[in-house]
């Protein structure tokens, strides 16, 4: 068995070396909207009341915004959040190495996997601080027995980081309860056990207040609409399939094509099947799977299909589950049936059955570990895949934008920019407000109220002959190429940037000015 010594020089070296790949990936990766839009809520909250009311449109709870307005008084550019980001992503790191109890090569790949080493490592989202924190609730799961406090906040924080670690806190919740009831033995205090407990519901309440938004959030489609409540065996199917794409990464199926949705279905069952077969003894461990896997599940259904960075809460409850198994009860094997003296010897010998039962018991065993390598090397196929390829493809072409902006003397310019949720980026890096058509003000961040509508590029064009009442020429920015004309408006291209991983997140610039009257057609 390893020497803490070496395992901490395994973990030292293991951080360090993704600490060092992190910041080089971090230094190519173009940022997209959905970080830096939480950057921008966070730094152009003018107080904590339109800060806390901001984020309720974000559809997330309060820390990671947090975290960002703490950070940006440091240093006040979106450089600062990837800082941070790095930092939570390499306290996982430090987490899985030092102290998951899985062999050294297993912990590896776990390190190099797709949500640890790209996910969760070059996209600054709030899942970091969610892997981070439910990582530390296992690292403290043994010290349960002596107080929960450490738990509890570690419950706290993943509850406020994300909708879907927020599932994953009550479960745990729970599984602290059904553990305590199963046989562990804890010494905690009275006021140990009763202040934790109260500490995680406060936490709980918090989270849950800020994630419900508000009556005109249209985020999905608004909270009180878009919801799937009645049964679609197709959309059943789809949702089960990212069980497999969770879990093993690769040869993702196409949502598109029947046959894939039900053939990666049955695989995604196998996959439950399987888990649920390794932690049956652990009735504990076995409830917060099955709570939790089903929680996300029902989600995924209900409300949004997601992406790997949504879905992917499926391996991490995996994860946890068998992390916690190794440190608690298992119920009692039954004794083995012994045959009777009669037929001693002539139907079946005392030691051929207890031979053959080991074997079994091996045989499952090396089946188990064998179905465990291979989520392990498809997480971590995917991992080198996706973190290579952002090396190459831009993830949104929204850095290369704003840079010629800058370099053409034009970052000044009125600009008028649409769709608003891809300009987020650019506002993000130009650190300056843009006229949005959709609500027909300047911003910055943006935040799907009521107010906000998708608008035809003839009400642009409308907007933009009144803006150009007061301005000589506006720069216009879409995340489309124009096709239309407006007879009173000359539109020239100015260049385009297409070179994005996010399909959107492709800009088209113009200049646009008012044509002289000569010029215009009767």
């Amino acid at each position: 068995m390893p020497l803490p010594a070496e395992e901490r020089c395994f973990a030292i070296i293991l951080t360090g070396l993704i600490g060092l790949l992190g910041a080089i990936g971090l230094s190519q990766h173009a940022m997209w909207r959905d970080e830096l839009n939480a950057w921008l809520v966070a730094t152009e909250s003018h107080s904590w009341a339109q800060l806390v009311a901001n984020v309720q449109y974000e559809g997330h709870p309060l820390l990671w915004y947090l975290s960002l307005a703490a950070v940006q008084r440091l240093w006040a550019d979106p450089r600062a959040m990837q800082v941070l980001h790095l930092a939570l992503a390499l306290g996982s790191v430090w987490l899985l190495a030092r102290y998951a109890p899985f062999l050294r090569w297993q912990r590896l790949l776990l390190v190099f996997g797709y949500l640890p080493f790209y996910e969760y490592l070059l996209i600054s989202r709030n899942y970091a601080w969610g892997l981070l924190s439910l990582l530390l609730f296992c690292t403290l799961w043994p010290t349960r027995r002596r107080t929960y406090l450490g738990v509890a906040i570690a419950l706290v924080l993943a509850a406020n980081s994300n909708a879907y670690c927020f599932l994953i806190a009550v479960t745990l919740g729970s599984t602290l309860i059904l553990d305590a009831r199963l046989g562990t033995r804890a010494r905690a205090s009275r006021l140990d056990c009763w202040g934790s407990f109260f500490l995680v519901l406060i936490g709980l309440a918090i989270a849950l207040a800020t994630i419900l938004p508000p009556a005109d959030s249209q985020l999905q489609g608004g909270f009180s609409t878009s919801w799937i409540l009645y049964f679609d065996l197709r959309h059943f199917l789809t949702a089960l399939t990212r069980v497999w794409s969770s879990y093993i990464v690769i040869l993702i199926p196409s949502d598109s094509k029947y046959f894939d949705v039900v053939l990666f279905a049955i695989f995604s069952l196998l996959l439950l099947a399987g888990a649920i077969a390794r932690l049956r003894r652990q009735p504990a461990i076995l409830g917060f799977y099955l709570s939790s896997t089903l929680a996300i599940l029902g989600l995924t259904y209900a409300k949004f299909l997601g992406s790997p960075r949504h879905f992917g809460h499926l391996f991490i409850v995996l994860l946890v589950a068998l992390w916690l198994s190794h440190d608690s009860p298992t119920t009692q094997h039954a004794a083995p049936v012994r045959p009777s003296s009669k037929f001693k010897g002539k139907i079946l010998k005392l030691p051929d059955f207890i031979g053959s039962s080991r074997r079994r018991a091996r045989l499952w065993r090396r089946v188990q570990a064998t179905g465990f390598a291979i989520i392990l090397l498809g997480q971590t196929l995917g991992g080198l895949v996706a973190f290579s390829r952002d090396l190459v493809v831009p993830y949104s072409a929204g850095r290369a934008t704003a840079e010629f902006i800058r370099r053409q003397g034009w970052a000044a310019d009125f600009i008028v920019g649409s769709q608003d949720m891809a300009m987020a980026t650019l506002a993000g890096y130009l650190d300056r407000e843009i006229y949005y058509p959709e609500i027909q003000a300047l911003g910055s961040f943006v935040l799907f109220t009521g107010d906000r509508q998708p608008l035809p590029m003839q009400s642009i064009f409308e907007q933009l002959q009144d803006l150009l009442h007061a301005q000589e020429s506006i720069l216009l920015i879409l995340n489309y190429e124009l096709r239309a004309e407006h007879r009173e408006l000359a539109i020239a291209p100015l260049a385009a940037f297409t070179d994005s991983l996010i399909f959107n997140e492709k800009y088209f610039l113009y200049r646009v000015s008012t044509k002289p009257r000569a010029a215009r057609p009767d």
